[in-house]
């Protein structure tokens, strides 16, 4: 493979780049080179100078220092097939994302929920508080116009307590209100983020039949063309290019998980963060492989 070296550090958002030998390059063609171990695709190449794409194929993005190596690589599939094949990867970012939003938003509900809990405790604590104020202040003044014909000042600072504990009842029941309120919010945030979570594996486990069965097509063209080869210059040894490096790339479609853990070297797959979805049992666990459950009915 065409290999040189780069010619200076890179930082860690640079595009251009300097080598120390560009001419082993393409010129007029985009094509993927990589730096350690980040991938970029080179959009042009003038001299030595190449104008890349960071961290593509799913590769990590990162500082390089000067006279390491810079290779260029080349895909394992036809770029109609390479296309399906990054937008799986898309999909996958984006359910992360999303896995991310949904935990965020759970969280958010579960705090929600106990402040309206506390609040519901403390209301009732207030009302019924307020309640006997009111009922301790209502027999002081009676007891005082039975014997006096006037309210004592005892009597009129119950009243004045009672009067209070009322005013902080209903504070105490508006908060409630307000946070139940909120609580609501974010249980349809939730929701809407689960209807999105169900629509994206839908998709996914889609995209994922059509890209298996777009790579099972390439490889059958690549056997196929290497057996006409070898039939007309025996001397020419081409590698067949194996189907099972892929028949465990996916699932059957009936099944509702996708797993993508044996696709993990053409594919540059890294592990996902393990997530399980609040309130399903039997929810998707990101890790060594993706699972993707069937979308609720």
């Amino acid at each position: 493979m065409p290999r040189t070296t780069l010619k200076g550090s890179i930082g860690f958002s640079d595009t251009t780049i300097i080598v120390q030998n560009g001419t082993i390059f393409p010129v007029n063609n985009s094509f993927l080179i990589i730096i350690d171990n980040e991938i970029m695709k080179v959009k042009f190449r003038v001299g030595d100078t190449l104008t890349v794409v960071r961290a593509i194929e799913n590769s990590i993005q990162d500082t390089h220092t000067n006279g390491v190596d810079v290779t260029q690589v080349f895909r394992s599939f036809p770029i109609e097939v390479q296309a399906k094949i990054d937008n799986i990867y898309g999909l996958k970012n984006q359910f992360k994302t999303l896995i991310d939003q949904i935990e965020v938003k759970n969280e958010d509900v579960a705090n929600a929920s106990k402040t309206v809990s506390l609040l519901n405790a403390k209301s009732y604590n207030r009302e019924a508080y307020a309640a006997a104020a009111r009922a301790t202040a209502a027999a002081a003044s009676q007891q005082d116009i039975a014997t006096t014909g006037q309210l004592s000042i005892v009597t009129q600072g119950l009243i004045a307590a009672a009067q209070e504990a009322t005013a902080d009842a209903a504070t105490t029941a508006a908060e409630l209100v307000t946070a139940q309120g909120v609580a609501a919010g974010f249980n349809d945030e939730l929701t809407t983020l689960f209807e999105n979570y169900n629509s994206l594996a839908a998709q996914i486990n889609t995209d994922a039949k059509n890209t298996q069965d777009a790579i099972t097509d390439s490889l059958m063209a690549q056997v196929i063309l290497t057996d006409t080869i070898t039939k007309l210059k025996d001397v020419l040894v081409t590698p067949v290019v194996k189907l099972d490096n892929v028949k465990n790339a996916f699932l059957h479609p009936s099944d509702p998980y996708l797993k993508l853990a044996s696709y993990e070297r053409s594919l540059m797959y890294q592990d996902t963060p393990s997530f399980d979805p609040p309130n399903d049992t039997g929810g998707a666990r990101l890790g060594d492989t993706i699972g993707i459950p069937a979308p609720r009915p």
